[in-house]
């Protein structure tokens, strides 16, 4: 099994080999390290309003008392690129919801040669949570 994502714009060209690795530009993308939660950057994916009470609850656990508890939040609707970030550690954590499978497939797959875990956050599997931080695992699923 393989995937593959191209970037364009960004002259990026990702693939995935099972058991292999993932390379950008025919470079092995090494395993991730991990930061403290407060020095992390967490990317939301996927239309704003689909599974929006789902995200608020994410987004709330992650400025609990109107303090941010890690660095940054972002939001991006392409997907392919959301999980190109996280490959490549600009962001530590991806919260997606769409179950389209040109959307997912593979970024996921390129997510599972990572060693990156993936956890369903409802019951329709439809928002999942990405990360290997364990800290933002802890944060939002309380």
């Amino acid at each position: 099994r393989f995937s593959v994502i191209y970037l364009p714009d960004k002259k990026e060209f990702f693939y995935a080999i099972e058991n292999k690795g993932v390379y950008l530009n025919n470079e092995k993308i090494l395993p991730l390290e991990t930061v403290p939660a407060n020095q992390s950057i967490v990317e939301f994916c996927g239309s704003v309003y689909k599974n929006l009470e789902e995200k608020k609850q994410c987004f709330y656990k992650l400025i609990g008392d109107n303090k941010l508890k890690v660095a940054n939040l972002l939001h991006i609707n392409a997907c392919c690129i959301a999980y190109t970030n996280l490959a490549k550690g600009i962001t530590d954590a991806l919260i997606i919801s769409t179950n389209k499978p040109w959307d997912i497939i593979p970024g996921e797959f390129l997510c599972e040669q990572l060693n990156i875990p993936l956890t369903y956050l409802n019951a329709n599997k439809q928002v999942r949570l990405i990360t290997l931080n364990d800290e933002i695992r802890k944060l939002i699923i309380k």
